[in-house]
């Protein structure tokens, strides 16, 4: 990476392509039941992943979630990155 920034190197380093990438999972944690479909079926009780690890950045994802109750009137929204699905 420092040889392609400073324009040092090989012409096959000059070549390559970066990339930055999250390294951990980026989600939300969600009240039980409250998550998104999981991959396979189910349901993710815990965490929501919105954005998957190594997925390249800047990337935009949405999601709509509903309240817990009726009528609340706010909601804490908690982001959280890792692999482990219980937050």
């Amino acid at each position: 990476q420092a040889a392609i920034l400073t324009g040092q190197g090989s012409s096959q380093v000059q070549d390559l392509l970066l990339l930055d990438v999250t390294p951990l999972s980026l989600g939300l944690a969600t009240a039980a039941g409250m998550g998104l479909p999981r991959e396979g079926g189910g349901e993710d009780e815990t965490f929501a992943v919105l954005v998957p690890r190594n997925t390249t950045i800047p990337t935009k994802r949405t999601a709509t979630f509903t309240t817990y109750a009726d009528n609340q009137p706010g909601v804490l929204i908690q982001v959280f990155e890792g692999e482990h699905p219980d937050v």
